[in-house]
């Protein structure tokens, strides 16, 4: 009997063993997974590059500066305002305003808490004010999609995606970078008061109060991301 009993589970035993092998690695819930380092494309532009004619790609040129104020970039087809000084350090909700008076807006409320030299009369390089109505703060996922960590103070390649962003290059397609932070739409897990910015010079993100800080506003338009 006892022989018995012991082949029987030596059987068992082999026959789980086969079960457990075919059964594919997979984890256990989404917190297994390991972050990519990098943005995956199919998240990035996959539908506004239909609706573009653009079709993302990391081939040839990163950027593409369209010669009206505004820069295609080729690996996500979403395109961004030429000039990332634009508009100034706003707060978040004077930010959605300026961004208002930008798309050609005659009503745009709130009024600003703060006027200066940015509000209402923009001078955008190369950019005629009202020229689209789509612009629209960056998400941080879009923020985090032109951020090049292989290069630093500003993490921001040149036009070919080759070398780092300069002031002096007229080889590169974005204007007046400034190293500092810029915020994006998206609210902040701290609660509705926060929204996520990333700080250009190194590419940390981290959140701001919408209603007291002040940051640098980067506009963007195309499929949301």
């Amino acid at each position: 009997m006892y022989k018995k009993n012991a082949f029987i589970f030596n059987v068992l035993a082999l026959l789980s063993s086969v079960v457990l092998a075919s059964e594919p690695n997979l984890p256990n819930t989404a917190s297994d997974v390991a972050p990519s380092a990098t943005l995956s494309e199919d998240l990035l532009g996959e539908k506004a590059g239909k609706e573009a004619g653009c079709e993302p790609t990391t081939l040839g040129d990163r950027y593409t500066d369209n010669g009206d104020g505004t820069v295609l970039d080729h690996r996500t087809c979403l395109i961004w305002l030429k000039d990332t000084d634009c508009l100034g350090k706003q707060t978040w909700s004077d930010a959605k305003v300026q961004i208002c008076h930008l798309n050609g807006g005659k009503d745009c409320e709130p009024a600003l808490q703060d006027k200066d030299e940015h509000s209402n009369e923009h001078q955008c390089e190369d950019y005629t004010i009202g020229t689209v109505t789509d612009w629209r703060l960056p998400t941080l996922q879009e923020l985090q999609s032109v951020i090049d960590y292989g290069f630093f103070n500003p993490v921001l390649s040149d036009t070919k995606g080759t070398d780092k962003w300069s002031k002096d290059s007229k080889k590169d397609a974005f204007s007046s970078v400034q190293l500092d932070l810029y915020w994006s739409a998206t609210t902040s897990a701290l609660g509705a008061t926060h929204a996520w910015h990333i700080y250009l010079t190194d590419g940390n993100t981290g959140s701001s109060e919408k209603k007291r800080t002040k940051n640098y506003v980067w506009p963007v338009r195309g499929e949301r991301q």
